[in-house]
């Protein structure tokens, strides 16, 4: 997905990266499943990413696209107030390593930059905008009375009835105040997302202590639950 098809979804929608850094657009020596999420070779790869995973484009209907009002007269920079002083906001994205972002104001487009190897055609690794598109899209579902967000994960996926997830209403999960015991802590081979990201083959490595590529659909099931967030 473009991030041009991204951001007729969302308002504003920043893709950066955890510890990434500039990077140029050929490949980078040391691309491997065990280093590319990490900076500053991330950089390059998440503008890359069918070169290292099997990825593959979600087509979408042309008749259904909504046209972003304003884009081809956006702005490629823009002056804004950061820490009481005016920056352009291209410099802002260098120093935090923003690959790109697009400006809505009162739903017209009024700057579109990007920086590092994204441009305006790339794809890029979408992480957790994946949630907002999910999310749009079970809203959708609702409407359209084929999905109760007030019954259990269980009545759905009667699979996940044993995990931390289980007895949390479709709301709980699309508000994120589940039950489970779910860490995101990426500096941990034993915290929850890192071993989701080897179970599914995301990461390879020294931060896999389990080694086995067991996919999400048995991994899933074995997060447990975190009583205190019940």
């Amino acid at each position: 997905m473009s991030m041009r098809s991204v951001v007729s979804i969302l308002l504003l929608t920043i893709f950066g990266g955890i510890n990434a850094s500039a990077v140029n657009d050929s490949r980078p020596d040391g691309i491997t499943g065990e280093t590319w999420q990490f900076g500053p070779l991330n950089r390059w790869a998440y503008t890359h990413i069918r070169e290292i995973l099997p990825t593959k484009n979600i087509a979408n209907d042309s008749n259904l696209v909504q046209p972003i009002v304003g884009l081809n007269d956006a702005k490629d920079n823009l002056s804004i107030n950061l820490d009481g002083k005016t920056v352009q906001l291209s410099d802002a994205m260098k120093s935090q390593y923003v690959d790109g972002i697009l400006v809505l104001k009162n739903g017209i487009a009024v700057a579109e930059l990007y920086d590092g190897t994204l441009t305006p055609e790339r794809t890029h690794l979408m992480w957790s905008v994946s949630k907002t598109v999910t999310g749009l899209t079970a809203a959708s579902v609702e409407a359209d009375g084929f999905i109760d967000l007030n019954k259990t994960v269980v009545d759905y996926v009667p699979e996940l009835a044993k995990s931390g997830w289980g007895q949390d209403t479709l709301r709980d999960i699309l508000d994120m105040r589940d039950s489970s015991n779910w860490v995101e802590d990426y500096d941990s081979p034993e915290s929850t997302v890192r071993r989701q990201d080897c179970a599914d083959g995301l990461l390879t490595g020294s931060m896999c202590i389990d080694t086995d590529v067991i996919g999400n659909y048995k991994f899933l099931p074995t997060v447990g639950i975190d009583k205190s967030r019940q």
